[in-house]
């Protein structure tokens, strides 16, 4: 999937991480120089697309975190 910003009305919303998550999300956007916002359409996408095929139960056990 392409991820081109004049391609689609985009949304802006707040998102709270701990620290630890902001820590790794700002050390892989610098690694990679793929800025932030790319990376977490990526990611949400990602995530997303999971839940649809398997199911949010299935995707919640493989992370760990309780529904």
């Amino acid at each position: 999937m392409t991820y081109h910003i004049d391609d689609t009305p985009l949304v802006q919303f707040p998102i709270r991480l701990s620290k630890d998550l902001h820590t790794r999300f700002t050390r892989v956007s610098q690694e990679t120089r793929i800025n932030k916002s790319t990376l977490l359409r990526i990611a949400l996408d990602r995530l997303v697309t999971e839940i649809q095929n398997q199911g949010i139960t299935a995707v919640l056990s493989e992370t760990g975190v309780k529904g």
